[in-house]
């Protein structure tokens, strides 16, 4: 479990908030740290998304992200077309693909046995 995942296993850990818009946020969080775990877990099954992460995040190991994907709107609703959520969709879409029919996207050389 990397520092940001144990910061927020002590968050979920902590007594719930008193109010009804503080609980509101805790499962908010809670349901985004979930997706995010996911993700996580769906790359790291695969060698060749792990590598085109770190390529792409410029990361120099796969356990340096945590999952998060920027939202697809900011706060003012506004839609969100950062180079880092396009390229984070798309790496999850290439291994959707491999997981439904084995097909590697055209960079992958190799895939790694599950």
């Amino acid at each position: 479990m990397n520092a940001p995942q144990q910061a927020f296993a002590a968050f979920k850990a902590a007594k719930p908030p008193a109010t009804p818009r503080g609980r509101e946020r805790q499962r908010i969080l809670v349901e985004q740290e979930k997706k995010a775990r996911t993700r996580y877990e769906r790359i790291g099954k695969h060698e060749w998304a792990k590598r085109r992460l770190c390529s792409t995040r410029q990361l120099v190991r796969y356990d340096q992200w945590n999952g998060y994907v920027p939202p697809s709107t900011d706060q003012y609703g506004k839609p969100n077309l950062t180079t880092e959520r396009r390229l984070l969709i798309a790496l999850m879409h290439e291994v959707d693909h491999f997981e439904q029919d084995g097909t590697l996207p055209d960079y992958a050389t190799e895939a790694v046995s599950e």
